[in-house]
Protein backbone atom coordinates (compact mmCIF):
# COMPACT_ATOMS: atom_id res chain seq x y z
CA UNK A 1 0.00 0.00 0.00
CA UNK A 2 1.36 3.43 -0.89
CA UNK A 3 1.31 6.60 1.19
CA UNK A 4 0.38 10.10 0.11
CA UNK A 5 3.70 11.81 -0.51
CA UNK A 6 2.18 15.22 -1.25
CA UNK A 7 2.28 18.08 1.26
CA UNK A 8 -0.91 19.71 2.51
CA UNK A 9 -2.26 22.45 0.24
CA UNK A 10 -4.75 23.79 2.79
CA UNK A 11 -3.13 27.19 3.19
CA UNK A 12 -3.27 28.51 -0.36
CA UNK A 13 -1.69 31.98 -0.37
CA UNK A 14 -3.91 34.94 -1.18
CA UNK A 15 -2.18 36.77 -4.00
CA UNK A 16 -3.26 39.46 -6.42
CA UNK A 17 -2.86 37.89 -9.84
CA UNK A 18 -2.32 39.91 -13.02
CA UNK A 19 -5.74 38.73 -14.24
CA UNK A 20 -7.44 40.00 -11.08
CA UNK A 21 -5.76 43.39 -11.62
CA UNK A 22 -7.01 43.47 -15.22
CA UNK A 23 -10.54 42.58 -14.08
CA UNK A 24 -10.43 45.35 -11.50
CA UNK A 25 -9.26 47.87 -14.09
CA UNK A 26 -11.96 46.66 -16.48
CA UNK A 27 -14.58 47.48 -13.86
CA UNK A 28 -13.11 50.97 -13.37
CA UNK A 29 -13.23 51.68 -17.12
CA UNK A 30 -16.79 50.42 -17.44
CA UNK A 31 -17.89 52.61 -14.53
CA UNK A 32 -15.99 55.65 -15.84
CA UNK A 33 -17.63 55.20 -19.25
CA UNK A 34 -21.07 54.93 -17.64
CA UNK A 35 -21.26 51.47 -19.20
CA UNK A 36 -21.01 52.81 -22.75
CA UNK A 37 -17.93 50.59 -22.99
CA UNK A 38 -17.44 47.05 -21.76
CA UNK A 39 -14.25 45.11 -21.21
CA UNK A 40 -13.69 41.43 -21.80
CA UNK A 41 -10.61 39.70 -20.44
CA UNK A 42 -10.08 36.80 -22.84
CA UNK A 43 -7.97 33.98 -21.42
CA UNK A 44 -5.95 31.51 -23.40
CA UNK A 45 -2.60 29.79 -23.60
CA UNK A 46 0.22 29.73 -26.07
CA UNK A 47 3.17 27.48 -26.68
CA UNK A 48 6.31 29.04 -28.09
CA UNK A 49 9.88 27.79 -28.06
CA UNK A 50 8.81 24.79 -25.99
CA UNK A 51 7.35 27.02 -23.28
CA UNK A 52 3.65 27.19 -22.41
CA UNK A 53 2.30 30.59 -21.34
CA UNK A 54 -0.99 31.92 -20.03
CA UNK A 55 -2.30 34.79 -22.16
CA UNK A 56 -4.87 37.47 -21.28
CA UNK A 57 -6.29 39.98 -23.75
CA UNK A 58 -7.82 43.22 -22.50
CA UNK A 59 -10.55 43.78 -25.09
CA UNK A 60 -12.57 47.01 -25.04
CA UNK A 61 -16.04 46.59 -26.52
CA UNK A 62 -18.47 49.28 -27.68
CA UNK A 63 -21.92 47.62 -27.49
CA UNK A 64 -23.69 50.57 -29.17
CA UNK A 65 -21.32 50.31 -32.13
CA UNK A 66 -22.31 46.78 -33.09
CA UNK A 67 -20.01 45.35 -30.39
CA UNK A 68 -16.97 46.89 -32.04
CA UNK A 69 -13.97 45.52 -30.17
CA UNK A 70 -10.26 46.16 -30.00
CA UNK A 71 -7.52 44.63 -27.93
CA UNK A 72 -5.76 47.33 -25.91
CA UNK A 73 -3.14 44.97 -24.53
CA UNK A 74 -2.05 41.40 -24.20
CA UNK A 75 -0.46 40.07 -21.03
CA UNK A 76 1.53 36.85 -20.96
CA UNK A 77 3.29 34.87 -18.23
CA UNK A 78 4.26 31.30 -17.49
CA UNK A 79 3.11 29.35 -14.44
CA UNK A 80 4.86 31.96 -12.30
CA UNK A 81 3.28 35.41 -12.31
CA UNK A 82 6.51 37.32 -12.86
CA UNK A 83 8.25 38.12 -15.05
CA UNK A 84 5.44 38.88 -17.47
CA UNK A 85 5.19 40.46 -20.88
CA UNK A 86 2.69 43.14 -21.85
CA UNK A 87 2.21 43.99 -25.49
CA UNK A 88 0.16 47.09 -26.26
CA UNK A 89 -0.94 46.95 -29.87
CA UNK A 90 -2.35 50.49 -29.84
CA UNK A 91 0.98 51.99 -28.74
CA UNK A 92 3.08 49.44 -30.65
CA UNK A 93 5.13 48.70 -27.51
CA UNK A 94 6.12 45.70 -25.43
CA UNK A 95 7.15 45.71 -21.79
CA UNK A 96 9.05 43.05 -19.85
CA UNK A 97 7.82 43.36 -16.27
CA UNK A 98 9.66 41.89 -13.31
CA UNK A 99 7.54 42.95 -10.30
CA UNK A 100 3.98 43.78 -9.30
CA UNK A 101 5.03 47.40 -8.70
CA UNK A 102 6.36 47.63 -12.27
CA UNK A 103 3.14 46.03 -13.52
CA UNK A 104 1.00 48.76 -11.95
CA UNK A 105 3.29 51.48 -13.28
CA UNK A 106 3.19 50.14 -16.84
CA UNK A 107 -0.60 49.75 -16.79
CA UNK A 108 -0.91 53.35 -15.61
CA UNK A 109 1.47 54.45 -18.38
CA UNK A 110 -0.58 52.62 -21.03
CA UNK A 111 -3.94 53.81 -19.71
CA UNK A 112 -2.77 57.44 -19.44
CA UNK A 113 -1.00 57.61 -22.80
CA UNK A 114 -2.59 60.30 -24.99
CA UNK A 115 -3.24 57.80 -27.80
CA UNK A 116 -5.16 55.54 -25.38
CA UNK A 117 -7.13 58.50 -24.03
CA UNK A 118 -7.96 59.71 -27.55
CA UNK A 119 -9.05 56.22 -28.60
CA UNK A 120 -11.31 55.81 -25.56
CA UNK A 121 -12.76 59.30 -26.04
CA UNK A 122 -13.54 58.56 -29.70
CA UNK A 123 -15.27 55.32 -28.74
CA UNK A 124 -17.19 57.11 -26.01
CA UNK A 125 -18.33 59.94 -28.30
CA UNK A 126 -19.52 57.55 -30.98
CA UNK A 127 -21.13 55.22 -28.42
CA UNK A 128 -22.95 58.10 -26.73
CA UNK A 129 -24.31 59.32 -30.06
CA UNK A 130 -25.38 55.80 -31.05
CA UNK A 131 -27.05 55.20 -27.69
CA UNK A 132 -29.00 58.47 -27.99
CA UNK A 133 -30.10 57.53 -31.50
CA UNK A 134 -31.43 54.25 -30.19
CA UNK A 135 -33.08 56.04 -27.23
CA UNK A 136 -31.25 54.02 -24.55
CA UNK A 137 -29.65 56.77 -22.45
Amino acid sequence: MSNNLWPSFENIPDIKTPKSVLLEQAMYLENASKNLLKVQIATGSRAASGKETIVYRFNIIAPFLGNYSFSLLTLEHDIFLYPLLITCQLLNRSYNIQTEKDFFEILKTIFNDQKTIDTINNLLSQSKAASQESGKT
